[in-house]
């Protein structure tokens, strides 16, 4: 999930556009993952941004747009995965060098039996990630079979549902391996 929160290639366009896009729209996301889901989460104005052209969109429909991409045409690059495991190690050596966070980590080791998905990952095993791996674990999770949105705010029930199908109801159909 990191990857992919440090990547952001799709739909032709690059990680830097796709970044320029979301900030036009005032579109914060967050790419995050556990042992069984893979979380879009975003924060956007319902409205318009800008009212300088008919043609721009809202930052609901900014969201759609890049969820769409992120489902049906994410690009998986090497820079972002290398930026990810730099984040990964400097996150695991700030655990090894806090007291405070080192025995908060060992006290979590004792209680799930030094399960390495819930302790700080080793440098050596983010090393040995390859794009290959990482692609492979998160098409698992990238999948149409079990996709839920949820929206709250306040937004025109009318216009989500046109958002929903326009981009949603045209992701090609996938489904988790088993």
């Amino acid at each position: 999930a990191r990857t992919m929160q440090d990547g952001g290639a799709m739909l032709g366009w690059t990680r830097e556009q796709v970044e320029l896009f979301c900030v036009d729209h005032l579109v914060v996301a967050e790419i995050a993952c556990n042992e069984e889901f893979l979380f879009l989460e975003f924060i956007f104005p319902t409205n318009k941004v800008s009212t300088e052209s008919e043609e721009d969109v809202s930052g609901m429909e900014g969201v759609f747009q890049v969820v769409h991409g992120l489902i049906a045409s994410f690009v998986w690059e090497e820079d972002a995965l290398q930026r990810a495991k730099q984040a990964f190690v400097q996150t695991h050596e700030q655990v090894s060098k806090s007291l405070e966070a080192a025995a908060a980590e060992h006290l979590l080791g004792e209680m799930c039996g030094h399960d390495l998905r819930y302790l700080s990952i080793p440098a050596d095993k983010v090393e040995a990630l390859t794009l290959s791996d990482v692609e492979t674990a998160m098409a698992s999770r990238l999948t149409t079979d079990n996709l839920e949105i949820s929206v709250s705010g306040d937004f025109d029930p009318a216009e989500l549902e046109r958002l929903v199908t326009s981009y949603i109801g045209t992701i090609p159909r996938s489904e988790k391996k088993r």
